[in-house]
């Protein structure tokens, strides 16, 4: 845009009400206040998704643990742990004994991180998007008013 077209829109803005004027002062501060907001919430982000790649690397497992009560032939009663998780929509159950490994215990915790961690994503997701329609909407207001003027 040439510096004649700038200086025309400067009159034109100059001429207009000063509630429009006002507006879209609002608007820009808005936008500027949206854009920190969202550059935060952008290094949250990448926070969380390297922190979600370094447990990833790491072994995991997603289910839970199940103590049974199972009764011999003759009477006596034992307590066993069992590993379920589900399988492509079907529950798998795993005998794992009378002690629970510390190992899968450790595997069990980081697929509860690691879960927390991908909803903890989608929230910063959403939050995100909320964002940038805001910013749509601000646009929106600016060019109803840059219409107003009759630009």
């Amino acid at each position: 845009m040439t510096m004649v077209g700038i200086n025309i829109i400067k009159e034109k803005i100059s001429d207009a009400s000063g509630s429009i004027w006002e507006c879209l002062d609002e608007v820009e501060e808005k936008l500027h206040i949206i854009r920190e907001k969202l550059l935060e919430k952008y290094e949250e982000y990448v926070k969380v998704l390297k922190e979600l790649e370094e447990l990833r690397k790491l072994p995991h497992a997603f289910g839970w643990l199940e103590r049974r009560k199972v009764r011999n032939k003759v009477g006596q009663v034992y307590e066993y742990w069992y590993y379920c998780y589900y399988d492509n929509g079907s529950r798998v159950v795993q005998y794992i004994g009378s002690k629970v490994p510390e190992k899968l215990i450790k595997m069990l915790e980081r697929g509860k991180e690691i879960r927390r961690k991908e909803r903890e994503l989608k929230r910063i997701e959403k939050e995100i998007n909320e964002m940038v329609k805001s910013i749509q909407t601000c646009i929106n207001y600016i060019y109803r008013g840059l219409n107003y003027l009759k630009f």
